[in-house]
């Protein structure tokens, strides 16, 4: 009988694409939720995570590594692979070269948001064994049964939430939290940070419309939190099993509903069942999503006891036209974030320069972000100003495909046909869409909104307390 090893592996950036600004601060999760759904399958593996290999190690070496050992062992490797879409091109050619050494001895596959949408351009890949779409919870099973293509989303209401992470046999765990330990976010130092997902679909999008630029599965699906005394019992492992002191809950939107009555009960019995659990002081430090409808007199208190030291609040669009543009909602952002510092609570944020533009609102833009810095710089600890980003199996990524047909836009349709064939966008592809979509759809050059967007990242980066961030350019910590 074969016994497999599986080791998960997410790979980094590709070239002429910078890390986001969060890949720095923590382990990735998605390969240890991997990890997870394996071992509860009886194959337990390994993680390897390409943003953190030390130094003079590269994502080859150490999977050759890896491989020569277990093969020593009498197992059978089996590499499975997250295809993002800043990975993608690095990551299949890495997956290429190890079955061209390897050949039989070994198995390897990929996952991800990219597959979905185009499973033919990697169904026509001679050396991948496996492609799954779909939920790992339901894929993966038929991955190690040996199907070569399986299928499988998990409805939201069916399950409390996703497969926690299991960071056992993760690579470099101690090294990476030691190294994001020594960094610092405004009032924040030690920040040894594990992430973890609590809510299947999002609040937002449930209640009102998946946002423009949005390509995830399921989000519109009800929201459901994941079973409280589980969520405590892991953020406690968190802190005694790998010394975390903070927690990135990367759900799409924390609180599981937008309606203010039952957001209030909801925190209440919440804040109640983790004091339980903990005592009034106990529990991680929490970085969290949230909606600029999530923040309220009401909740803000809530919140803070909750453990929320710094919220993710997407703004997106700056005035009521880019807002409406990317469906999302209507609230005064500096009532927003007085309510925030009023409560002790940090904030992220980032704009999406793009859909809703014209040239009034861009030369608004700057002096916006200004203003706002001026008067709230202290507790926003990162801006990001973001060029749209026409991301595959998003709803504008596909209404943009339906106009380009209609309107026989070449260019455009070259860069769809390229996406079907390859099953990814290189970097230099997917800006030309991002560009192509600003002229062929939005009133303004796209010149001149790259210039407005410089001119804003300028200010945020003049700010004493506020780090700024691009998809292009990358982010520093302050």
């Amino acid at each position: 009988m074969i016994k497999i090893s599986p080791i998960f592996f997410h790979g980094n950036p590709g070239e002429g694409m910078a890390e986001r600004f969060e890949t720095k601060m923590m382990p990735n999760s998605s390969i240890a939720v991997l990890n997870n759904i394996s071992s509860a399958l009886g194959y337990p593996g390994v993680c390897v995570d390409e943003g953190y290999l030390g130094v003079g190690n590269t994502a080859l070496g150490v999977l050759i590594s890896l491989i020569e050992e277990r093969l020593r062992l009498g197992f059978q490797p089996v590499i499975l692979a997250t295809i993002l879409i800043y990975n993608a091109q690095t990551t299949l050619s890495l997956l290429e070269q190890l079955k061209r050494l390897y050949q039989g001895r070994i198995k390897v596959g990929v996952g991800g948001q990219l597959i979905r949408v185009c499973p033919s351009a990697y169904l026509s890949r001679d050396y991948l064994d496996y492609i799954a779409v779909g939920d790992a919870e339901e894929t993966l099973r038929k991955v190690y049964a040996g199907d070569r293509f399986s299928n499988g989303y998990v409805e939201g209401a069916s399950k409390d939430s996703y497969a926690l992470p299991n960071y056992d046999n993760y690579l470099a765990l101690a090294e990476r939290l030691e190294e994001t330990s020594s960094y610092r976010m405004g009032p924040f130092t030690n920040i040894r940070q594990l992430t973890m997902e609590s809510v299947r679909g999002c609040a937002w999008a449930y209640a009102n419309q998946v946002c423009d630029m949005c390509s995830l599965q399921g989000v519109d699906l009800k929201p459901v939190f994941r079973n409280l005394a589980e969520h405590f019992w892991f953020e406690r492992q968190m802190a005694d099993r790998w010394g975390a002191t903070w927690c990135f809950d990367v759900s799409n939107q924390w609180l599981p509903t937008l309606r203010p009555g039952e957001m209030v009960s909801w925190l209440s019995n919440y804040c109640q069942e983790r004091e339980n659990y903990f005592g009034k002081e106990g529990g991680l430090s929490k970085f969290v999503y949230l909606t600029a409808n999530s923040i309220n007199p009401e909740t803000a208190p809530l919140l803070k006891r909750a453990g929320i030291r710094i919220a993710y609040i997407g703004f997106d669009g700056w005035d009521k036209r880019t807002r409406l543009a990317l469906h999302k909602p209507q609230p005064s952002i500096r009532r927003v974030l007085q309510i925030c510092r009023d409560n002790g609570i940090h904030v992220k944020t980032g704009l999406v320069i793009g859909n809703g533009v014209t040239d009034s609102n861009l030369g608004e833009l700057p002096d916006f972000v200004q203003d706002v810095l001026a008067e709230f710089g202290d507790i926003i600890r990162a801006w990001g100003n973001f060029v749209q980003i026409i991301l595959p199996g998003s709803p504008v990524f596909e209404r943009f495909k339906h106009q380009a047909t209609k309107n026989k836009w070449a260019e455009v349709l070259a860069l769809y046909r390229k996406f079907e064939e390859d099953g990814y966008f290189v970097w230099s592809d997917q800006s030309r869409l991002n560009r192509l979509f600003i002229e062929h759809t939005q009133p303004v050059s796209y010149d001149r909104l790259i210039q407005a967007r410089d001119k804003t990242e300028k200010i945020v980066a003049a700010s004493p307390h506020t780090s700024g961030v691009t998809i292009e350019h990358g982010g520093v910590f302050k």
